[in-house]
């Protein structure tokens, strides 16, 4: 069954609400206190942002609560993991319209103030149930569309399926299920770990609002590299401009913004403030948050030693004072403490149900300086073994694994100029990388670095059997932001669109133009990704 967006054929039995002692230290006991003596409470709902009134479908209940029958709905107190029955004899609600108590002495006093979208008149609020998860296990979800502003669940893969058991509930993050009475044939397996992780590395899987993926490199915020205005107050430019050309292709949501490094030019302060200001203009535009950004740093985002290699002197690793700057703007953007490689894994569930990990790895942790590894990636085994580790955890979850980094994994540049100590476009344990692909199943490679777009197809043998073979694939995106004096010839800015479907990853480069035109709404280059051909290393 498709989502119920009508009463029309709608199965929805009942409904969870989800609470928490957090503004009341007892809320059952309070809103019993009230029906003792009242005779009936109202409860209000707490509705997240994202979240609407389905106007169908409580039209269809509140008709349900004041007949002579009633109807039950489940309260879940999401902290102490505890299920209570209470009987719904009303729903008051405006549309989308918040409105206040219908009776404000009948509603504890700790938010009778208040208004909210919803509120629900009980005279009955049970105990805790015995044995909640097996109670629970009796009712399936039904996907409500309507219940969502994008007017597309982001759920859908929990539809028609039982509920497994509270926790399965509790890690959606959800203030609202719609359920049914369960069915023979519905699904009945837990799906896991799907609320968002804490910290670098997710540690379950958090559920997008799209299938789709934006994706910025080399941006270059500086006086002289950059290509764009400099922003006046909370105004930037290349916010403005890259808005007006992804309403210009039809491109007005995504669950992820990928930047594949070099946020800035010189790594100074004042270029990481106008980076901030563009990312707060991101959350502030299209609703992102920290957990919406998958960044990896660029050679351009690590200072320079202040002094020069010395002959014999060991090889030395980026020093704090070269990654502070990164550092305080990662977290001042992710909301989050950056880790001691500088990496993170990032694992959500696209709207179709697909799996998807996408790991940042940091190509930038030796120290350059002027006449040393500059602009040179080195990844470094230490960090690809914690990754490894980091993966096990999910290997037999067959997730589509995108690898983001910012130096190119092979050549791209035709060829490069032999010269004392330049600076060449080089991954020096490239080979490493390419096997830590094979052996983790990624199925796309994606980087900046060299300013032009890039495509390749890989193919490795990845089993003792000579036909045991897996393609990888190896995108390039030219700069986003740099200056035209800073960009390869016969190139403009690039930003990139990602597509997730069931069987294929679609993957479209557009040009950017400083001067505001949409002179180019169709794609420069359209690439193609076929998801799970190829045997897994795993099986």
């Amino acid at each position: 069954m498709k989502g119920c967006d009508t009463i029309l054929g709608c199965e929805i039995e009942t409904i969870v609400l989800r609470y928490r002692d957090l503004s009341s230290k007892n809320t059952i006991k309070i809103h019993n206190d009230k029906i003792a003596s009242k005779g009936f409470v109202w409860w209000g709902w707490w509705a997240k942002p994202q979240e609407k009134v389905a106007l169908e479908v409580f039209k269809s209940l509140a008709e349900k609560a004041v007949s002579d029958t009633h109807f039950e709905v489940f309260l879940l107190d999401s902290g102490r993991s505890e299920l209570r029955r209470a009987q719904c004899i009303d729903i008051k609600f405006d549309f989308n319209n918040p409105i206040p108590s219908p009776q404000k002495n009948a509603t504890p006093a700790y938010y009778n103030k208040n208004e909210y979208l919803m509120w629900f008149k009980f005279d009955k609020i049970s105990e805790p149930i015995d044995s909640p998860d097996k109670y629970i296990n009796n009712y399936s979800y039904v996907q409500v569309d309507e219940h969502f502003a994008s007017k597309t669940s982001p759920f859908s893969v929990f539809n028609n399926k039982k509920v497994y058991n509270l926790n399965e509930l509790i890690e959606q993050q959800c203030t609202i299920w719609f359920l049914r009475k369960a069915k023979t044939d519905d699904e009945n397996r837990q799906i896991v770990s799907y609320a968002p992780g804490n910290g670098n590395v997710e540690t379950s899987f958090s559920i997008a609002n799209t299938n789709q993926l934006l994706w910025l490199s080399d941006l270059h915020f500086s006086d002289n590299h950059f290509a764009f205005k400099k922003s006046v107050g909370s105004n930037n430019q290349i916010f403005d401009i890259l808005k007006n050309k992804l309403d210009s292709i039809k491109f007005k949501k995504f669950s992820k913004v990928i930047v594949s490094g070099d946020f800035t030019f010189s790594a100074d302060e004042k270029e990481f403030a106008e980076a901030k200001k563009f990312f707060c203009q991101m959350t502030s535009g299209y609703g992102t948050d920290g957990e919406s950004y998958i960044f990896c740093p660029g050679n351009h985002d690590m200072k320079y030693s202040e002094k020069d290699y010395e002959d014999n002197s060991p090889i030395e690793l980026n020093y704090d004072k070269a990654k502070n700057n990164y550092i305080d703007f990662y977290e001042k953007v992710k909301g989050i403490t950056a880790n001691k490689y500088n990496n993170n894994i990032h694992r959500f569930v696209a709207l179709n149900g697909t799996l998807v990990e996408i790991i940042a790895l940091n190509t930038c942790i030796l120290q350059q300086d002027r006449e040393h590894f500059r602009g040179m990636g080195f990844a470094g085994n230490n960090q690809l073994f914690e990754l490894r580790n980091a993966l096990k955890v999910t290997d037999k979850m067959n997730a589509l694994r995108i690898l983001v980094m910012h130096h190119n994994l092979l050549p791209v540049i035709y060829s490069e100029e032999p010269k004392v100590n330049p600076m060449y476009s080089m991954l020096l344990d490239s080979e490493a990388i390419s096997q830590f692909c094979i052996q983790n199943n990624i199925l796309l490679v994606l980087h900046g670095h060299t300013h032009k777009n890039f495509y390749v197809e890989m193919t490795r043998k990845c089993g003792s059997k000579d036909d045991q073979k897996k393609t990888i694939y190896v995108i390039g995106l030219g700069s986003t932001g740099a200056s035209k004096s800073d960009l390869t010839d016969g190139y403009n800015n690039q930003f990139a669109t990602i597509q997730i479907e069931e069987k294929i990853l679609k993957l479209n480069i557009y040009e950017l133009f400083p001067s505001g035109s949409n002179e180019k709404t169709e794609p420069i280059c359209k690439y193609i990704c076929l998801l799970y051909t190829s045997p897994s290393p795993r099986d």
